[in-house]
């Protein structure tokens, strides 16, 4: 049975209702990406202090990657809370080689996420992580990663050590916790927005997304839920869909980007 014109406009207005919703809620996706994107714009640093340990024990949920690190000789020695402005806090459970050279962090972050650290005397910094980091090969800051062995990220940040030595002499002896806090100063002022350069685009094209989708949804609740609706002509229908078939695009491409970034050392 064909539905009379009240009937269709009726179906018409209740879908405005869930483009309204979907509508919200990629307004308030825009809001959390643009927090993010506030906070590195602004690169404030962050509030470091070293905490007990034994009140701040390394959590199970990482027990794999501390087990991995020991096997490695490195030994937990600490745990740094951190206050993020606009982020909140997390803890960062730091381990050290016996030689002083290298020093590790361990955090919870996505299921467990873990990095190796060396300083030298000008400053000049080696950071090599787990799973996501950054391709950066400057000649005072060298920061890669490998996407699967925690063991091929020890062994390629030792064989980059013994690169930097002709150029920086030897790294910095660690010996305490406030030696590596100390370092947050140098590490702020000069690497950090660096660091952020590429997670600054790649969040720039989600909060476009986000913004742009929500507008387009809420200008189709609208129409929807008018009296009586707007209807869309076939160029209108057109636009919408290129527009959603990039939004997705863009979005797959930026999700693939966070998770699988370019540049393992180990493929």
């Amino acid at each position: 049975m064909t539905p009379t014109i009240p009937e269709l406009y009726s179906t018409i207005q209740s879908l405005g209702i869930i483009f309204l919703i979907i509508s919200l809620v990629l307004f308030y996706f825009a809001v959390r990406v643009g927090r993010g994107l506030i906070a590195m714009f602004v690169n404030r640093r962050p509030v470091t202090r070293d905490i007990d340990l034994a009140k701040h024990p390394v959590p199970e949920t990482v027990y794999r990657l501390a087990h991995q690190l020991e096997a490695l000789d490195m030994q937990l020695i600490g745990v740094l809370h951190s206050r993020f402005w606009l982020l909140g806090e997390g803890y960062t459970w730091i381990y050290l080689h016996p030689d002083g050279t290298v020093y590790a962090e361990l955090t919870d972050i996505l299921n467990g996420l873990a990095a190796f650290d060396t300083w030298y005397t000008d400053n000049a910094h080696i950071h090599t992580s787990l799973r996501i980091g950054e391709n950066i090969q400057l000649p005072n800051l060298h920061m890669r990663f490998a996407a699967h062995s925690l063991e091929a990220a020890y062994t390629y940040h030792r064989d980059q050590m013994n690169r930097f030595e002709a150029a920086h002499g030897s790294p910095v002896q660690i010996q305490h916790m406030s030696d590596i806090l100390a370092f947050g100063k140098p590490f702020h002022e000069r690497y950090r927005d660096r660091m952020n350069q590429r997670h600054k685009r790649l969040a720039s094209i989600n909060f476009g997304i986000c913004v742009v989708l929500g507008m387009d949804f809420l200008i189709l609740a609208v129409q929807s839920m008018s009296d009586p609706p707007v209807l869309a002509t076939a160029f209108g229908l057109g636009f919408h869909a290129v527009l959603w078939a990039g939004s997705v695009g863009l979005g797959l491409y930026v999700e693939r980007q966070l998770k699988s970034p370019p540049g393992a050392i180990d493929g």
